[in-house]
């Protein structure tokens, strides 16, 4: 198996036609729409700034890049635009492989594809065959990778993306395996960077080197032929294979496609995914009863072990922090009643009222044999107890954006707005939405360079 794993990889991703199936495009058209807002958010944030001043210049190309009014070659562009999409981490999870796949993936192929001159149907073709490389690469190397402190979106992802922009490139299956190979050697990322501004460059890394893997091997450039399984593979060095099945998770892809099930889980705020349900039962708790700040004595909520490594700062000193604090975004939920992109500020974080509260917010394990569950398998519990005694209390095991408690259109599209407004005109806002919802009918990506490089606060490299 160890020397056939990758070359089957390969082959069931350069070969297979994916379904035209509705539903299938319906979910591609979200994932890829959702992520566009979240670049477009992010574009003007701290660390894109930089990093597009740091490679918006080094490269000529036709590839667009956000906030830049020329653009550059594609894996620079792909970089930029990842970090965009990844900075203000309100991009969408991906239980599969726990990666935020569609980060990387969609920057990557929107700048393959305007170089190329590839169409939208290609795109998401190209992407969901991605985001099976990754549920299949996440099946048999997670959570035991996950775990150990590797940032999936980073070493997964960059497998994935190599994968999917060799697609869009039509490379036939030793094109594919030569991809995924060279981008195995490129692996890497730390969940140590989170609460940084590197954490959202892992996805920039992951998507340039993505770009760069797929041309490469483009060009010829050989690796190794099994570069997944196996002593010194990508799964025998990032500490996968506990209690995997690689055969199986072969047989598994396609059937049915991971962008249906598990499906990818875009986010109501933005902030760390291992946060989303509580906050979600504490909104939902405060909405039913009515209390206030002044009510409450203390709030628990009690998590898997996977999302409460992740929430290492009790005391956020910026906004970086402040969105892998659980202390600080359940102290914003209780205060306003609401948590949402202004919240996310320095300035806010350092709000007197909101550090006020932080004491009073307690993160614990959930009991020893649900804690090493995922999110979605075991109950994720929030209880707040008044100051005069009483307490309430919600379980949920699904986050709203999930597959089993998904967003309405009307919730895509109200994102989508915030995203960009401030942005563009609001008949702007409409008109991009409209040609995002028909992109299998776009014929060329460039059709989309004016919003990408367009916008009232368009900031020039």
């Amino acid at each position: 198996m160890s020397s056939l794993f990758s070359r089957s990889l390969a082959t069931w991703a350069a070969e297979t036609s994916v379904c035209t199936d509705e539903v299938l495009l319906r979910l591609a058209r979200a994932g890829i729409i959702d992520t566009v807002a979240c670049m477009i958010a992010g574009r003007d944030e701290p660390a894109c700034a930089l990093v597009r001043k740091t490679f918006g210049g080094r490269s000529q190309g036709h590839s667009s890049v956000l906030g830049s009014k020329t653009g550059c070659g594609a894996a620079d562009a792909a970089c930029i635009n990842a970090v965009a999409a990844h900075v203000l981490d309100y991009d969408d999870n991906f239980l599969a492989a726990l990666t935020h796949p569609s980060a990387v993936l969609v920057p990557a192929l929107f700048a393959v594809a305007e170089e190329r001159g590839c169409s939208g149907a290609e795109v998401i073709d190209a992407y969901i065959i991605g985001l099976e490389v990754e549920a299949c690469l996440g099946d048999i190397m997670n959570t035991a990778h996950y775990a150990r402190g590797w940032h999936a979106t980073s070493t997964i992802g960059v497998l994935g993306a190599a994968v999917a922009c060799a697609r869009l490139l039509s490379l036939d299956t030793q094109g594919v395996l030569a991809a995924m190979s060279i981008a195995s050697s490129m692996a890497s990322g730390s969940k140590l960077q989170f609460g940084t501004m590197t954490k959202p460059l892992h996805a920039g890394l992951a998507a340039r080197n993505g770009v760069e893997a797929a041309l490469l091997a483009e060009t010829g450039l050989s690796a190794h032929q099994e570069p997944c399984l196996g002593e010194w593979g990508f799964c025998d060095l990032f500490n996968g294979l506990e209690d995997a099945d690689p055969e199986a998770a072969l047989r598994d892809l396609g059937c049915p496609f991971a962008i249906m099930n598990p499906g990818l889980l875009p986010k109501r705020f933005a902030c760390c995914g291992s946060i989303h349900q509580s906050l979600d039962a504490l909104l939902e708790l405060r909405e039913q009863h009515g209390f206030t700040a002044e009510d409450v004595r203390v709030i628990e909520t009690a998590i898997p072990d996977a999302g409460y490594a992740n929430l290492c700062y009790e005391r956020p000193k910026n906004a970086m922090e402040a969105k892998f604090s659980m202390q600080y975004c359940l102290a914003v939920a209780l205060y306003a009643g609401k948590v949402s992109l202004a919240d996310f500020t320095d300035e806010a974080v350092a709000r007197p009222v909101i550090q006020d509260l932080l004491p009073s917010i307690k993160m614990n394990r959930l009991p020893t044999h649900q804690r090493e569950g995922m999110f979605g398998e075991v109950p994720v519990t929030t209880s707040v107890y008044y100051k005069d005694g009483s307490v309430v209390e919600l379980a949920l095991y699904h986050a709203k954006g999930s597959r089993e408690n998904p967003f309405t259109e009307q919730e895509l599209r109200r994102k989508f707005n915030d995203c960009c407004s401030g942005r563009f005109s609001s008949s702007e806002i409409d008109s991009f939405y409209v040609l995002l919802c028909h992109l299998s009918q776009v014929e060329r990506i460039e059709e989309l360079a004016f919003s990408f490089r367009g916008g009232s606060t368009s900031v020039a490299h």
